[in-house]
């Protein structure tokens, strides 16, 4: 008889955390208003690998994959704001015409022997709300309550 719990740990892959509101991974979201940003995990991995927030900007034909090849010296040189966040309508819209929902979502994770962040595109992106419109929302509910207390109806 074997002993079933006798195993090789060098041969198993590792399990990685999942990913949740507070551990989202590392990420670049697309909006509708051709925004590409990078959240705070990505923008921290960039800013400490590349404080210049210069690399070449990569993708394939279908727009599944992209790369931030960390080149800053490169001839194609792509830089973001320091923020993570850059507008880019051309981008967007190659996305929409392959028939991508917008707002969309790219995983990322460091690849060292490429030495690029590549990130893959999420197909089913639930739909995020728009911050602008909240805000307008929750100011238009302040105003009404303020105006519900002070009115006097005749």
């Amino acid at each position: 008889m074997t002993n079933n719990f006798d195993c090789d740990l060098s041969t198993m892959i590792p399990v990685e955390m999942p990913r949740t509101h507070q551990n989202p991974g590392m990420l670049l979201r697309i909006s509708e208003k051709d925004q590409l940003s990078m959240n705070q995990p990505l923008l921290k991995d960039v800013k400490k690998r590349n404080p210049s927030m210069q690399f070449r900007f990569l993708r394939e034909m279908d727009f599944k994959r992209i790369a931030l090849e960390n080149k800053p010296n490169a001839e194609d040189v792509f830089k973001f704001h320091a923020n993570g966040l850059i507008v880019h309508p051309d981008f967007v819209s190659e996305l929409k015409m392959r028939g991508y929902k917008i707002p969309a979502v790219y995983f990322f994770k460091w690849n060292e022997e490429k030495n690029a962040w590549v990130g893959v595109l999420q197909n089913e992106v639930p739909d995020l709300p728009d911050i602008e419109e909240t805000i307008n929302k929750a100011i238009a509910r302040k105003n009404a309550s303020k105006r519900g207390k002070s009115s006097v109806k005749v």
